[in-house]
């Protein structure tokens, strides 16, 4: 687990927002969004540690969490939505809603996901790393988050589908390239300093 700052997003209104992997300062059982200028919101954690947001344009923020079990080889990977709504003051706790719990036990191709993109829309991007360990895999899990219909009972609200390998490479491509080369923009400006 990284003992720092691992997520960050820019948030509509309150501008930089970012999150540790694991709670600062031994606060254990609270997790916290922090703000640029300090300022920082709670909420109760989930499961493992918090690897990558996403801030939604309705002020909202998506969260990845990510557990895994060294002794089972259990990837278990939490999407919540953080609710923050305008003039929440610093200091509050957060309602949070799990949209989808992925399990790996469950039979679901999952791995060491790290990665949130926002596409267009409700749709997303979810990225794994594969440490470059052979028993890792690097996937691309494209979905979409919709609102649940009452009168159908499910679990979850995620819907994850499988576009064709030609729409993915068409997405993808130009923006892992403008990704690939704002990252190294920016790696340069901060090795300047």
């Amino acid at each position: 687990y990284n003992k720092m700052l691992e997520a960050g997003c820019i948030h509509p209104r309150e501008g930089v927002l970012t999150a540790p992997e694991e709670p600062l300062n031994g606060e254990a059982g609270t997790a916290r969004l922090y703000r640029a200028d300090g300022g920082a919101w709670r909420f109760a954690p989930s499961r493992g540690g918090i690897v990558a947001l996403e801030c939604l344009p309705d002020g909202d923020v998506l969260v990845m969490e990510r557990d895994y079990s060294t002794l089972t080889l259990r990837w278990i990977i939490t999407l919540r939505r953080l609710h923050l709504p305008a003039g929440t003051p610093p200091e509050s706790l957060l309602p949070a809603e799990i949209m989808a719990t992925l399990d790996s036990d469950q039979g679901l191709h999952i791995d060491n996901f790290e990665g949130l993109a926002h596409h267009h829309s409700n749709r997303f991007f979810m990225v794994s790393d594969d440490n470059d360990v052979f028993v890792q895999r690097t996937l691309l899990v494209y979905f979409e988050l919709v609102e649940p219909d009452p009168e159908v009972k499910f679990r979850g609200r995620v819907y994850i589908y499988e576009p064709s390998a030609e729409a993915i490479l068409n997405e993808v491509i130009p923006r892992l390239t403008e990704l690939q080369i704002l990252q190294a923009i920016r790696e340069s400006m901060s090795s300047e300093h």
